[in-house]
């Protein structure tokens, strides 16, 4: 009977450290980055893309698959404004995420290597919960990076950048939609799983302290401090600020002590970034903005002015006085064509220069540049230099002072300033379309049927019925598609090469015998310039064909050209080997 009150404080004593024992277990998992994430299963390959496999084993014993997004950015999505609810200058751009056509090809990939018949509804994107945009020095932009629902969201999910000022967005905008490659490498997408919400284990505390080790050892502020080692103060533009204060912003992060998980596997919170942001801001920089007339030479010489980042531009006041002085000396066509160039949006220079040789050989010594880029190079300098109805002025909206003897001598280091930092399950840096190349989905765009169509479906079959002269020889084999090939070409060529009035638009870039074109829907279109015959009867045939495709024979019956899919190409359904598809 004494032995019962002794075990009862013995279960007592013992029970509440099982539970402790239990508990510390549990969350010693929990703190494990990528708990539960489904295994690398293989990589996928899509055209110019690698999409990872995942695989995860149930409870019942079967698989599941999943796939990484996409992450592509659609460049040509970009557009740039004012947000009148929100009074911030913005650019926004999509990032297209998956789409139900690389789903297809994940599930009809991994049927193929496993052997399985794998159902569509086994295979689908990483149930991830949240998803954020990040930047690296995108500077003087402030990228939107808070967390978003990625399990409520589309398959395209919009981003948006915060510009100090409205010609900044227009020009990332130029920038993004020209030059999307340059994006890659800065913009990177972060994910965390379902099971990180609310879990004890997704947040990590840590503390930052700021030195000025940290301020100096930036590569803008190294540079400023040698050309401006005898000066107490200098003058930097909003770019180059940004640019400074992120800089310092990478050297603090980077001392932060991350214990257990790799760098790599966390993620500060947009918040605590932007406090920190702000309170670089107000160590480096006064607290105000310094005007800067046109004529003040002394003023203009206390400018930071990186021509290593700005490309060949010189400094706004010297370039305005130099386009001063060509102007005053140029004839009165000339004068004008120079005043309309700089007057230009991008990408709207005159195809022809009409200069004299004298004026277009002291342009192109201002912008040690070719004569035929004098158009383009005077477009960019809009953004510092602007014609005021008499002569060149610079244009500099803003500039901001830092106290170099304050930095120098007076530097007070903070300390111990509380971060905190997310455990994230997968990064992704955005991909880009490569010039001239888009994703080879494998599987063909759904056409129209026509071949139950009762008006027209003669002609189409009279069409395309295979000659017994064409497709085989005197002993009744099978010969070469001479003849016909060169039809087929005759009518590939034709549609993407000429002979066809197309829609307006613009011409991107250029590489070898290809050109990539953005048009006013901004769809993609890839051609291909090849030489069209000039057979009288092999003419006949394709626009015999053509206008049938293009429902110009019928009223009634019309075969749409396939514009909203990704790569647009008619595969003609047609029993003869050896023929060559249409791509438009």
């Amino acid at each position: 009977m004494d032995s019962n009150p002794i075990s009862k404080w013995a279960m007592a004593l013992f029970f509440p450290f099982a539970i402790i024992e239990s508990l510390a277990l549990n969350l010693e998992d929990c703190n494990k980055p990528n708990a539960g994430f489904p295994a690398v299963f293989d990589t996928v390959s899509l055209g110019d893309f690698h999409i990872r496999a995942y695989e995860k084993v149930m409870a019942s014993s079967t698989s599941r698959f999943y796939f990484a997004p996409l992450a592509l950015l659609e460049h040509t999505s970009a557009s740039s404004g004012r947000n009148n609810l929100t009074g911030e200058n913005q650019l926004a751009f999509r990032v297209e995420m998956w789409n139900d056509e690389l789903r297809y090809i994940v599930k009809d990939y991994l049927s193929n290597i496993t052997g399985l018949a794998i159902e569509e509804n086994r295979v689908s994107i990483l149930p991830f919960e949240k998803v954020s945009l990040r930047c690296q020095r995108c500077s003087p932009t402030r990228l939107d990076s808070r967390w978003r629902s990625f399990s409520q969201s589309s398959k395209q999910m919009e981003f948006r950048m915060v510009c100090s000022t409205l010609e900044e967005c227009h020009n990332l905008r130029e920038q993004m939609v020209h030059h999307p490659e340059q994006f890659s490498s800065h913009l990177t997408l972060f994910f965390r799983m379902e099971s990180n919400k609310g879990s004890v284990g997704s947040i990590r505390r840590k503390t930052a302290s700021i030195t000025s080790d940290h301020v100096w050892n930036g590569p803008i502020m190294f540079d400023l401090n040698r050309r401006f080692s005898n000066s107490s103060f200098a003058l930097v533009t909003s770019q180059d600020r940004g640019r400074i204060v992120s800089e310092a912003l990478e050297n603090v992060l980077g001392d932060v002590e991350i214990l257990l998980e790799s760098v790599e596997d966390l993620a500060i919170e947009p918040e605590d970034e932007l406090r920190l942001r702000k309170m670089m801001e107000n160590i480096l920089f006064e607290n105000y903005i310094i005007p800067l007339e046109d004529d003040s030479e002394s003023a203009w010489n206390s400018l930071y002015w990186d021509y290593e980042n700005v490309g060949l531009d010189v400094r706004p006041d010297i370039m305005a006085r130099k386009l001063n002085k060509v102007y005053k000396n140029a004839e009165e066509r000339d004068r004008k064509w120079i005043v309309e160039q700089l007057s230009h949006g991008p990408g709207l220079s005159s195809t022809k220069t009409v200069l004299s040789d004298e004026t277009s050989l002291a342009l192109a010594n201002i912008f040690q540049t070719i004569p035929k880029h004098i158009g383009s190079r005077l477009q960019s300098s809009q953004r510092n230099i602007q014609w005021d109805g008499h002569k060149f002025i610079p244009k500099v909206t803003k500039l901001f002072r830092i106290n170099l003897d304050k930095l120098r001598h007076s530097f007070k280091p903070v300390r111990n300033v509380p971060i905190k930092y997310s455990v994230i399950d997968l990064r992704l840096d955005l991909n880009v379309q490569p010039a001239m190349s888009r994703i080879n989905f494998e599987r063909q765009p759904q056409i129209p049927e026509f071949r139950n169509a009762k008006k027209g479906n003669e002609e189409m079959q009279t069409i395309m019925k295979p000659d017994e002269r064409l497709t085989s020889d005197t002993t009744g084999n099978e010969s070469s598609p001479g003849v016909l090939q060169g039809l087929f070409q005759t009518i590939r060529g034709a549609i993407t090469g000429g002979g066809i009035k197309t829609a307006p638009y613009t011409v991107i870039r250029q590489e070898k015998d290809y050109e990539e074109r953005l048009y006013p829907a901004q769809k993609w279109v890839k051609t291909r310039v090849e030489n069209i015959s000039k057979d009288s009867a092999s003419s006949a045939m394709f626009w015999k064909l053509f206008n049938y495709i293009s429902g110009q024979n019928s009223k009634q019956i019309k075969i749409p050209m396939t514009a909203p899919i990704h790569q647009s190409q008619l595969q003609m359904m047609c029993p003869l080997k050896n023929v060559q598809n249409l791509r438009f």
